[in-house]
């Protein structure tokens, strides 16, 4: 099988989880998702913009726990807001975020408040 017959293979097969969804108004979220990135390095935790400036960051491994027939919502494992980070917290919509290549623990997100931040999730 080529590349491009695989390709076609898995875009047919895609299928929206009827078991988990991501609870993106549980910090009080009032903006749509504008953008998501998986983290390369483990596949694991899923970034999160939105239109009223919230990063959120989604541990999507604990979707895999449990029987995997009961229904799922994954509450966000760590936020960025204006409403409680007003000081490093994009004013205006989070327009794009993305991991660092190599490393799970900085991404960086862009807004149209004309900002670019480098963020460090250790800290």
């Amino acid at each position: 099988m080529n590349d491009d017959e695989m390709q076609s293979l898995r875009l047919s097969s895609l299928a929206l989880s009827a078991t988990t969804q991501l609870d993106s108004d549980a910090g009080g979220a009032r903006g749509e998702v504008l953008w998501l990135d998986l983290d390369a390095v483990e596949s694991r935790y899923l970034l999160a913009a939105a239109g009223d400036g919230a990063i959120e960051i989604y541990d999507v491994q604990a979707a895999n726990a449990g029987s995997g027939h009961e229904r799922r919502c994954l509450l966000p494992v760590g936020s960025v807001r204006q409403r409680t980070h007003p000081a490093s917290a994009h004013r205006f919509a989070a327009t794009c975020v993305a991991w660092y290549p190599v490393d799970s623990g900085m991404f960086v997100s862009g807004s149209a408040d004309k900002t670019l931040r480098l963020w460090d999730t250790n800290t």
